[in-house]
């Protein structure tokens, strides 16, 4: 008996979702929306792009990144990098040296180095029927990242990662979502 109430929820909330979604693939409902440090360049991801391409140069001094940037250190999500951070930055993992010298070496010259990681995201997350036996859920927007590193207080390498553009269309079959939901 209890299998046979189970079924007739998941049909029942299948009927109801298709028939509350139903065309909706065009114009999905939204049911998410991430956003990081957007605010402070409201411009979009490619006028920050620019200027940081600009404005940031070799050997300016860390306080005039900063005012180029229009951030401080107590900006939120600005985060400093760790010495492992800033060796993966610069050279993408761990450095092998070989002597002891080589060791005390790039010691001394890692406690020179300071780096920051800005952050930038904004994220749109929907969700929509592209038949009755589909859902779909797209997703648009950008996640990026400025890294800055500097030493002696002057800027070395500014890099931004990630991704500019996020365009992905997920596609799920909406029994595997609701028996999903039945389970937990």
């Amino acid at each position: 008996m209890k299998s046979g109430y189970s079924r007739l929820l998941v049909w029942t909330m299948g009927i109801f979702v298709a028939s509350l979604l139903g065309g909706c693939a065009s114009a999905p409902i939204p049911i998410s929306q991430t956003k990081v440090n957007a605010e402070l360049y409201p411009e979009g991801v490619d006028a920050f792009a620019e200027l940081v391409k600009t404005q940031l140069s070799r050997g300016m001094s860390k306080e005039d990144c900063f005012a180029a940037l229009r951030i401080t250190p107590q900006t939120p999500n600005l985060e400093r990098l760790d010495r492992p951070g800033i060796r993966a930055v610069l050279y993408g993992g761990e450095v092998r040296l070989t002597t002891y010298a080589d060791t005390e070496r790039f010691s001394e010259y890692q406690i020179r180095l300071d780096g920051y990681k800005l952050p930038l995201i904004s994220t749109k997350r929907g969700v929509g029927l592209s038949s009755p036996l589909y859902a779909v859920f797209p997703e648009s927007g950008y996640d990026i990242a400025l890294v800055m590193i500097f030493e002696d207080s002057k800027l070395l390498e500014a890099r931004l990662t990630g991704v500019r553009k996020i365009e992905k269309f997920e596609k799920r079959f909406i029994l595997n979502l609701l028996t999903g939901m039945l389970i937990k």
